[in-house]
């Protein structure tokens, strides 16, 4: 993004507290200070502030978002990304804990939080991929009079409400595996409903993950092709954003097993 705008003739600069892709900064010539925000380094104020699936990380985003706020020049613009979690907490998924984020936004609670910064946040929902994306201006006033997000919390419903989806989803795995051998696709989702007595075959269409093991468990992760190749005789998919997906590669590619969400 940065060398896209720098073509494009903006002043730009990158804060990045990591060192991992260092070399692309010299490869496309683009300026990144390699620090934490707010850095010493850079004390200027800009029009536009861009975060991408870094929000959800942040262990106290108010006082985050009081610094980007500081940081935007009157009627400066902020755009954050964040993953969508608003069917997971309104189901009462226990699968988004796996990613160990710090905070987990649904549509509300992602405007009251631009909101209660001073920011004037719209919330707009990624056509793919369940992400949010929220367009917070600094208004030249400081007032916010937009509109309201509800302060209800779904967090007292998803605590409430969770351990009984977990026993739900355990029932559905343990039911599968008396109708013969099961592979569980998207496996790092199910990790904390999974019985470890079980002799479950894992799939994951992620090449990271190829060869790899979830422990305790003893199999090590296959891809889509050792799938078709040798398939289980059940297959439960614990991906509820890429379910319809999934199956219908599945069945393009000629399984005829049973296929099962995790998320009925």
């Amino acid at each position: 993004i940065l060398k896209r705008l720098q073509d494009k003739s903006f002043s730009c600069l990158g804060i990045e507290p990591g060192k991992g892709y260092s070399n692309f900064w010299k490869n496309y010539d683009v300026n990144v200070i390699n620090d934490f925000f707010p850095t010493s380094e850079d004390e200027t104020n800009y029009d536009l502030i861009y975060g991408y699936m870094l929000l959800e990380h942040i262990n106290n985003p108010i006082d985050f978002l009081k610094e980007i706020k500081s940081s935007l020049n009157d009627n400066g613009m902020a755009i954050f990304a964040v993953p969508d979690c608003s069917e997971e907490i309104s189901n009462s998924d226990p699968a988004i804990l796996i990613h160990e984020h710090i905070s987990y936004f649904d549509n509300n609670s992602l405007g009251n939080l631009f909101k209660t910064v001073g920011l004037e946040p719209e919330i707009h929902n990624s056509g793919y991929g369940r992400s949010l994306y929220v367009v917070a201006r600094k208004p030249i006033n400081n007032s916010v009079a937009i509109k309201n997000y509800s302060n209800i919390s779904n967090i007292e419903s998803y605590l409430l409400d969770v351990n009984k989806k977990i026993l739900i989803q355990k029932k559905i795995i343990d039911l599968s595996c008396h109708d013969g051998s099961v592979g569980v696709y998207c496996p790092s989702r199910a990790i904390n409903i999974l019985n470890t007595k079980e002799n479950y075959r894992f799939f994951d269409d992620d090449p990271y993950m190829y060869g790899k093991y979830l422990p305790p468990f003893k199999n090590q992760i296959e891809n889509f092709h050792d799938c078709i190749n040798d398939p289980p005789d059940i297959i439960v998919i614990a991906s509820r954003t890429f379910f319809s997906k999934i199956k219908q590669n599945l069945r393009g590619a000629g399984y005829v097993g049973k296929i099962i969400s995790l998320f009925k």
